[in-house]
């Protein structure tokens, strides 16, 4: 069983980085508590409801003194858009996967800003 692991590897490895990646990405979001920063947008899955996920995410736009811009909820999807002081806007995005399980997609400025995802994520994880 270990030989038919390493091949697989191996041959994952052989397919290209893209392809690494996208199984690596796949298998963190599976895997919870954990994210992915791709293209600027770091995406995790959290186990708690949508309503929950949503009422965090306000929580810590607050707790990291962003000015709340705009806010929608539905029954499936919310986004929510912050600005912090230097301008940048931060756009978190939940779509609810399951009953207990929201995807949230966080983006900062144009182009993503990793450290102050990760920042938003922990803020979000603390408050639910």
């Amino acid at each position: 069983m270990r030989h038919i692991r390493a091949i697989a590897l191996i041959g994952l490895g052989l397919l290209g980085g893209c392809t690494l990646l996208a199984v690596g990405a796949a298998a963190a979001l599976a895997a919870g508590g954990t994210y992915v920063y791709l293209n600027g947008e770091l995406e995790s899955s959290e186990e708690a409801s949508l309503d929950a996920t949503y009422g965090a995410t306000l929580e810590a736009v607050e707790a990291l003194e962003f000015e709340l811009r705009s806010k929608k909820k539905d029954a499936l999807s919310a986004v929510v858009v912050g600005e912090r002081a230097n301008g940048d806007k931060v756009t978190i995005r939940l779509d609810g996967v399951e009953e207990d399980m929201t995807k949230v997609r966080i983006r900062v400025g144009t182009i993503g800003d990793e450290e102050v995802s990760r920042r938003m994520l922990g803020a979000i994880r603390e408050a639910m």
